[in-house]
């Protein structure tokens, strides 16, 4: 026993040490926080920042408004790059040291003098400050003083010139800040005479109004948005006549955009995009919320909004499957089947009834629950005869639940034009132009029910009577 306890004391003496270096030892040091900073900052608490160059005499203010954006409110009033405050926030909240010098002494480090200063106002009105003099002889740093003290430190220059910013630096060049997911509401113009117009009718759901009424491609909206959101300049032209002088009061896109909710929800946000020289690829905009001309970096958001509108319209009408499906009506060769799925999930017609089913039925049921545009051949049209659909050569009805919802469709089908079949979808006004061998899978599998179909029997033939006997 008096072996045994001095290895006990010794395993217990090395297993506090091993807890002590895994507690505080081995914790991994934010190098952010370790470094001496001149002062700390929350950059969220910060509300107000100035920037002032008294070399050239120039300051910027920059105030956070009640929305969260940032705007220059001197030397005018300017809405403010969002990165560009955040790379301000970022140096001013807490300023860098890399080492401290001493007392200030004047002149010798040009702090008398200073050729920079920023100043952070919080939400509570605290301000924290700092001036920077002249750089060190490596021009590697900058010596600073912190306000309110008389120790000189030094600063890194990347520090003092990331926050060296003008107003044309700072000034936003977001053209269109819009929120995507909160548009009920977008206008293309194009011309006069040539409009796109879209309305969200769900969450996930865009409705084309103009120039045909149909479901929109939700995702080529959605893209569409993002891009005009991310459309930035590369150089704001303030000089006077500058929106004749591009072509911005006659552009060659007007975007409308109207969002849910506030003021945008009546006035909608508008876009102006032009391209006013037809030798060049220069492009130019301007927006009601920055009415500044701008040149853009290329012509892509022209040629976005230039693109054909069957782009923008959904394809796909109809995309289930035969478990999502559960009935089928078709019409066609003067015939009407009713075909159904069982409890069992398996498929058979119903009426007429009596036939079997083949390879034919699993043919026809892909071509019902997969209905594509491959184009689209009129819109509003009001004479269906000249599509073959006065007297379409089949109908087809289909129910079923898809995405928890309930469906009922119902599209007529008439000739074909142009490799593809005329078809009328919900008695709308629209014909579309769909896979040009589905007549033929119906017309095969109605020819193949009437082939199968049992044939009632033979009535038996009554017996002759018996010839009468002559007298």
């Amino acid at each position: 026993m008096k072996k045994f306890l001095p290895t006990a004391i010794v395993l217990g003496l090395l297993a506090a040490l091993l807890s002590y270096v895994l507690l505080f030892e081995s914790k991994p040091v934010d190098p952010a926080e370790s470094a001496e900073r001149l002062y700390r900052v929350k950059p969220a608490d910060i509300a107000k920042i100035t920037l002032e160059s008294p070399e050239s005499g120039t300051s910027v203010v920059l105030e956070k408004q009640a929305d969260g954006l940032w705007w220059i409110t001197s030397p005018g009033r300017y809405e403010a790059d969002t990165g560009m405050v955040e790379e301000v926030l970022s140096r001013i909240s807490a300023p860098a040291m890399e080492r401290r010098i001493g007392p200030n002494e004047g002149a010798q480090y040009g702090l008398d003098a200073p050729t920079f200063r920023a100043t952070a106002e919080t939400r509570k009105g605290k301000k924290h400050s700092f001036s920077a003099g002249r750089k060190n002889p490596t021009e590697t740093a900058y010596f600073a003083l912190a306000g309110g003290a008389n120790e000189v430190c030094m600063v890194p220059a990347s520090v003092v010139d990331g926050m060296r910013k003008s107003v044309r630096d700072l000034r936003s060049r977001q053209l269109a800040p819009i929120i995507p997911a909160s548009v009920t509401r977008l206008v293309i113009r194009r011309s006069a005479t040539d409009t796109m117009e879209f309305n969200r009718t769900a969450p996930d759901a865009w409705m084309m109004t103009k120039p045909g009424q149909g479901n929109a491609d939700r995702y080529t909206i959605e893209g569409y948005l993002e891009g005009i959101k991310n459309l930035r300049g590369t150089d704001i032209l303030d000089e006077p006549g500058a929106p004749g002088r591009y072509r911005l009061d006659i552009p060659a896109i007007k975007v409308e955009v109207y969002s849910s909710g506030g003021k945008e929800a009546e006035k909608p946000f508008t876009l102006s995009l032009s391209k006013p020289y037809s030798t060049r690829n220069d492009a130019y905009g301007m927006s009601s919320r920055l009415p500044f001309v701008m040149r853009l970096p290329d012509i892509s958001a022209i040629t976005e909004s230039s693109r054909p509108a069957d782009d923008y319209r959904e394809r796909v009408l109809l995309a289930a499957n035969k478990d999502e499906l559960s009935s089928a009506v078709i019409r066609v060769q003067g015939r009407e089947f009713t075909c159904r799925r069982g409890l069992t999930g398996k498929w058979s017609v119903t009426r007429p009834s009596g036939v079997k089913t083949g390879p034919e039925l699993d043919d026809m049921l892909f071509e019902l629950i997969y209905v594509r545009a491959e184009k689209f051949l009129g819109d509003g049209v009001r004479d269906f005869s000249r599509f073959g659909l006065s007297k379409p050569a089949a109908e087809v009805e289909v129910t079923g639940k898809k995405d928890g919802k309930y469906f009922h469709h119902r599209y007529t089908l008439g000739k074909s034009e142009g490799g593809f079949t005329c078809m009328r979808w919900n008695g709308g006004t629209s014909v579309y132009g769909i896979r040009g061998d589905i007549i033929m899978k119906l017309s095969m599998f109605a020819e193949s029910s009437v082939n199968t179909a049992v044939k009632p029997p033979l009535a038996a033939t009554p017996p002759r009577p018996a010839p009468k006997k002559k007298k």
